[in-house]
């Protein structure tokens, strides 16, 4: 297994999902595949589950043979933390493990402007326990909302309470947070969240632990929005989107002329050299051309069922670039 993370915007998100996760767990797997890292993890108390997934394509570097790598690594996450918050701006990040049994994980920092390359080895857990399946269900309501603005907030109800009740209608969302000194109460109207969406004549009210949520809302450096889902006695759900764009940053805005110049200037000679093709061919074998479409459709047709499936059944599940926090509501509630 090797992994490099040499943009200087991803390895300090990568940092920051591991700075936090200490928060909620000691240990954690990595699991590693063809489709690139994937980590859940349960909270000591059992309420909070933990759920991140990172495509092979979001690092620089992902490579993992599945007859030759251990598909699970098990780490001390606050130690693999204290390694990762070593590494100095604009030093890239390599990991690298041999063999199906693996003792330890080796890190190694380098490129840094004026700083010493750094080689780290992190002995490996050996973790029990199976990962859990996350069931789909269809929310009641979705809100995405800024983040630093939902971490704020929720940071000063935890001042007031260690339970959050949140009511959501057509008219807005409700944050309230009352205890023996005083109660808080946050309205906010529409126009004041990014996206919201409720059924018609709804009125949801669920309570959460303010705890939860202030720690969850740690992990913002991922993006600048949040995700919120919640249902009628369902976990909360929030989710950060760890796109490409805003992981790369720099490079995207750089990037951006020199990829639309490129493409206008490959698009105009495919351009004209697609309507040199198709001229020749219509000129020389029009006829030609459609007997043999005709003769292989026939075949596409009949295979095209089989070929599809066999594709579907060899490529493994995609991951999307999310980390996702489900959190289940309180059932103590006398709001």
């Amino acid at each position: 297994m090797k992994i490099i993370i040499e943009n200087p915007q991803k390895a300090d998100k990568f940092a920051t999902i591991f700075q936090h996760l200490k928060l909620l767990t000691d240990y954690v797997n990595m699991n590693l595949s063809e489709s690139g890292m994937y980590i859940q993890c349960l909270d000591t108390n059992h309420c909070c589950l933990f759920e991140c997934e990172l495509a092979a394509s979001w690092f620089d570097t992902f490579e993992f043979n599945p007859t030759e790598d251990t598909p699970c690594i098990g780490i001390h996450a606050a130690t693999f933390y204290k390694v990762i918050n070593i590494r100095q701006e604009k030093q890239k990040i390599e990991m690298t493990s041999k063999g199906m049994q693996v003792d330890t994980i080796n890190i190694h920092f380098t490129k840094g402007d004026n700083h010493f390359d750094k080689t780290f080895e992190i002995p490996t857990i050996e973790l029990d326990g199976e990962m859990m399946e996350i069931p789909k269900h269809e929310t009641a309501v979705d809100v995405v909302i800024d983040t630093k603005r939902i971490s704020a907030l929720a940071s000063e109800l935890l001042l007031f309470s260690e339970i959050l009740t949140l009511i959501f209608s057509e008219d807005g969302i409700e944050f309230i947070a009352s205890g023996t000194e005083g109660k808080m109460k946050s309205s906010i109207d529409l126009d004041e969240v990014n996206e919201y969406a409720v059924g018609e004549d709804m009125v949801l009210k669920q309570s959460y632990s303010l705890k939860y949520l202030n720690i969850m809302c740690h992990f913002g450096k991922l993006s600048k929005e949040i995700v919120l889902g919640f249902g009628d006695e369902r976990p909360m759900q929030l989710t950060y989107n760890i796109d490409e764009a805003d992981a790369e940053g720099k490079a995207d805005t750089e990037g951006k002329a020199d990829t639309v110049g490129k493409a206008d200037a490959e698009g105009k000679a495919d351009a004209e050299g697609k309507a040199d093709a198709e001229g020749k061919a219509d000129t020389e074998g029009k006829a030609d051309t459609e007997g043999k479409a005709d003769a292989e459709g026939k075949a596409d047709a009949e295979g095209k069922a089989d070929a599809e499936g066999k594709a579907d059944a060899e490529v493994p599940p995609k991951y999307k670039n999310l980390v996702s926090f489900y959190l289940a509501p309180r059932i103590d509630d006398d709001e």
